[in-house]
């Protein structure tokens, strides 16, 4: 499983062992490519509810979109708000929205 994230195994059984404290991407490429799940499902079932349910979102997101949400969480917080402003701004004119 690590291996086919680009991990050892070695580094990924010290993480299951509590022996490493990997970042959230590290975490994602696990689930996501050593896996082949998604990571919101994962949390999600973790937390005994079905994604759609919590997100309602179906069908998942996209690969691409995930990968940008877990961009922004790794930015200060102040600069995640305007990243969303925005995105919000950008889907407005998209939609025609005043």
């Amino acid at each position: 499983m690590g291996e086919r994230a680009g991990f050892s195994g070695k580094y990924v059984s010290e993480i299951e062992h509590g022996q490493r404290d990997p970042p959230f991407t590290t975490l994602a490429s696990i689930v996501e490519d050593g896996l082949g799940a998604t990571l919101d499902e994962t949390l999600v079932s973790l937390a005994g509810k079905r994604s759609a349910e919590v997100l309602e979102i179906e069908p998942p997101l996209p690969r691409n979109v995930r990968q940008l949400a877990r961009e922004i969480v790794e930015v200060e917080p102040r600069q995640q708000r305007r990243l969303l402003e925005l995105i919000r701004s950008a889907l407005a004119l998209v939609r025609g929205e005043p």
